[in-house]
């Protein structure tokens, strides 16, 4: 189509790097800000300690961890599982 109007490429950059931006602020910063928390002892306050690797020590020595564990991966498999039966069906 040599008639066809084609926009700038600075207009389709200004229309893609807004959602870009709005997803990697609503996602990306907050799972890296969870896995720096996930190091440190913290109340809420202003004081953190680091603590390495022992919340995860922890978590994987509690005996609730693991049921809770399979049963969310088990909803996780199912629910996928029929999400794909029903978007091909639909």
């Amino acid at each position: 189509m040599p008639n066809a109007i084609k926009p700038k490429k600075s207009v389709l950059f200004a229309y893609l790097i807004i959602p870009v931006v709005i997803f990697v602020f609503s996602v990306f910063v907050p799972l890296v800000t969870a896995l720096v928390y996930s190091f440190f002892q913290w109340k809420g306050g202003p004081v953190k300690t680091f603590n390495g690797l022992t919340n995860y020590i922890t978590l994987f020595k509690d005996s609730t961890f693991w049921p809770s564990d399979i049963i969310s991966f088990w909803f996780w498999y199912v629910l996928s599982d029929r999400l794909v039966l029903h978007l091909f069906l639909f």
